[in-house]
């Protein structure tokens, strides 16, 4: 996002309703939450995303050839569709629960 802030359509909606928005680049996620707070906390936004991965639309788990493994890192391709399907708070943390999809 530019900036580093999310769109509108990310919390209002745009078409019938639905929020989120696309990644136009490869999407970099961990499976570790304690690891995706660390990056949150460092970036100054406390947001983390906690991705429902559906049957087909799914990542890429690449720790198996990473240089730090530890991370858990799953990788989503370039112009990955994220729909919004709830928000809550934990901690000092806003949780954005996404659903992707992907092509």
């Amino acid at each position: 996002a530019p900036g580093g802030r999310l769109p509108r359509s990310f919390f209002e909606g745009v078409y019938d309703g639905a929020k989120g928005g696309i990644e136009t680049g490869f999407m970099s996620t961990s499976l570790d939450k304690a690891e995706a707070k660390k990056y949150a906390a460092m970036s100054g936004a406390p947001v983390i995303f906690e991705i429902k991965q559906g049957l087909t639309s799914r990542g890429a788990d690449i720790s198996w050839l990473s240089q730090f493994p530890a991370e858990a890192e799953v990788l989503f391709p370039p112009l990955t569709s994220c729909e919004v399907h709830g928000m809550r708070s934990e901690g000092a943390f806003i949780v954005i629960e996404l659903v992707p999809t992907t092509s």
